[in-house]
């Protein structure tokens, strides 16, 4: 029963979210045409187009960096304080 009284508070704060005081638009902006729309197909139809990466090529360079971590976590656990 104590934690309502820490529990309940807390939750009514956070449901407090007041209206940022957004700044004005400027007249320019205000007469400006709304965003152009991109249709999705076309965007999705350039990424099926790139090539495909190499599997092998990125497994070593993980590797590798996984190696090289584990080198530098090794060194900072031996290194004196």
């Amino acid at each position: 029963m104590r934690w309502c009284v820490v529990v309940i508070p807390l939750v009514l704060a956070a449901c407090d979210n007041p209206v940022p005081d957004l700044p004005a638009l400027s007249p320019t902006a205000r007469q400006a045409p709304p965003p152009v729309l991109v249709p999705l197909g076309p965007l999705l139809a350039e990424v099926d187009a790139l090539p495909p990466r190499d599997a092998a090529a990125e497994d070593a360079e993980l590797k590798a960096r996984a190696r090289d971590l584990r080198r530098r976590a090794r060194d900072l656990r031996h290194r004196p304080l």
